[in-house]
């Protein structure tokens, strides 16, 4: 009986591998995570771990955030509804390579009861599945519970202007460079949304400048009536879907004009939560110019690979070289998420990299007396 050489036994075994990476390469795209994020407004005299603004007072507005992944249905339950605002992120749904199903991704949702549902860009991959991606828009939109849900995007650099076009048909509120205002039991809450990196170009300034109030209006008149404390500000009667208006967050200015280091930074008793597809985005704003922002366009990687080689070969921008590539971390001054997202890019498969939605609760500023 002939006996099997050390370099068959090795062939051998790296098949078995690059099989079982394959079966959990395919599993993966079919999975959904949830992560949670709880971010809090804090004043203390004497500071706390976080991202700290100073404002034009005695005391520290500092901006902390709790980050859990791979959460469980009972944690995703709303709690303390009376003090927060809930936001349901979802990122690079790439419908043509998108395996969840969606009932899961809806019954996901509708169990969080959100206050606003936000899509960070790349509806598809491939123009010829921009109808099977707004399909899933709409039945996530006819859903009983989240009819009433307002929904915001910002475009993708897969995004076209067909796209766009389709979401705004669906009542979708597009944020390129503009932004909505809520007052909620969190506090005020702002909206602002950026255009791609790669295809357009963010204009934070110009973003605080425009105000989005059309089909976010009548997508939430039921919500109105159910909670009259959640409602969109520089909302009027027939108002333009886009015109300029006074934000509710004040910009400072010194003697010589607009003092950029501080014009941005927000009063103690809101948030402000910024919209990108891209991270590196995150370069293009002032710092501490937001409780925080979320993003996706990573995919996580998609496609693991030792030495982190799946970001120095296929992407071009500044954070992955930073090894800054997916979750929460605290950057610049706020709290800058990366979605790994939901479809897959290219190739139809995921490799230690799930599927994520994330929950984000804006919580109502606290005062904490150290004593």
């Amino acid at each position: 009986m002939n006996q099997m050489t050390p370099a068959a036994a090795a062939i051998i075994l790296i098949c078995l591998i690059a099989v079982t990476l394959l079966i959990r390469a395919v599993w993966e795209t079919r999975q959904l995570t949830v992560s949670k994020i709880v971010v809090e407004k804090k004043n203390t005299q004497e500071g706390l771990p976080g991202v700290c603004f100073d404002e034009q007072s005695e005391q520290t507005v500092c901006v902390s955030a709790i980050y859990k992944k791979n959460i469980s249905s009972q944690d995703i339950l709303p709690h303390d509804e009376a003090n927060r605002f809930r936001i349901i992120q979802l990122s690079d749904l790439h419908a043509d390579h998108l395996f969840i199903s969606p009932a899961r991704l809806i019954q996901t949702i509708s169990s969080a009861q959100p206050d606003l549902i936000v899509f960070t860009g790349d509806l598809t991959g491939k123009d010829k599945h921009i109808a099977k991606g707004l399909s899933l828009l709409k039945t996530i939109q006819q859903d009983t519970v989240l009819s009433t849900i307002p929904f915001a995007a910002v475009p993708g650099n897969h995004d076209t202007e067909e796209t766009i076009a389709g979401m705004k048909a669906l009542g979708i509120t597009i944020l390129a460079n503009a932004h909505c205002s809520f007052s909620s039991a969190a506090g005020p809450v702002q909206i602002v949304g950026l255009e791609d990196l790669r295809t357009g170009q963010p204009n934070f300034e110009k973003a605080l400048r425009t105000c989005i109030t059309d089909s976010m209006t009548a997508r939430t008149s039921k919500k109105i009536l159910d909670n009259g404390s959640k409602k969109i500000a520089c909302e009027t009667p027939n108002a333009a879907s886009v015109r300029s208006c006074p934000t509710i967050f004040s910009d400072r200015h010194t003697d010589n004009g607009p003092d950029h280091c501080a014009q941005f930074v927000f009063p103690a008793d809101g948030h402000r939560v910024i919209l990108a597809h891209n991270p590196d985005t995150v370069f293009n704003i002032p710092e501490k110019a937001a409780s925080i922002m979320l993003t996706g366009h990573f995919h996580g990687g998609q496609i693991w690979m030792p030495f982190r080689f799946e970001f120095i070969m296929l992407r071009e921008e500044k954070l992955p070289r930073m090894g800054i590539t997916q979750g929460l971390t605290c950057f610049r001054g706020l709290q800058l998420y990366i979605s790994r997202g939901l479809g897959c890019v290219s190739i139809p498969l995921r490799l230690f990299s799930l599927p994520e939605l994330a929950v984000i609760d804006l919580m109502r500023e606290e005062t904490y007396d150290k004593s």
